[in-house]
Parts: structure tokens; C-alpha cells; sequence
């Protein structure tokens, strides 16, 4: 299932890393071909993929690592 799309392929690699890291396998359809035609990205995003048993953990992991939130002051 897609759990979300990203503008880069940075941006999807760095949600399958903090997927691996709390134990949820993703992968990545990059819509670039490959990465020998990066334009096309543009149209179709970098997609991260993880499996229907997944989805519902990786979306509250998702939205809980948000960088849009506020930063706390320590």
C-alpha cells in the first residue's frame, strides 16, 4: 500500500530509514526511471510503499516524526 508521496527521492529515502529503524519494511517507487530521467518525479512523486499489515503503524509513526510541528525548548 502507499503510505505517502514525496517531491525527492531524499525526502522518501529518509521515511524508509525511520520506517527500518522502528522494525516496518518499505520500498520506494521513484517515478524517475531509475533515475535516468529525474523530470519525471515531477509528475509522479517518489511513492513509499509498506505492506497493508503496516500501513496503520507507519502512518501514526509518520505523523508523530512530522517536521512541521513546533520544536520544544529544552
Amino acid at each position: 500500500m502507499e503510505l505517502a508521496s514525496f517531491p525527492s527521492r531524499f525526502e522518501a529515502d529518509v521515511v524508509i530509514a525511520m520506517l527500518a529503524g522502528n522494525g516496518i519494511r518499505a520500498s520506494a517507487n521513484y517515478g524517475d526511471s531509475e533515475g535516468w530521467a529525474p523530470h519525471l518525479a515531477l509528475y509522479h512523486g517518489a511513492r513509499v510503499l509498506v505492506l497493508d499489515d503496516d500501513l496503520e503503524a507507519a502512518r501514526a509513526l509518520l505523523d508523530s516524526a512530522s517536521p512541521l510541528e513546533d520544536p520544544t525548548d529544552n
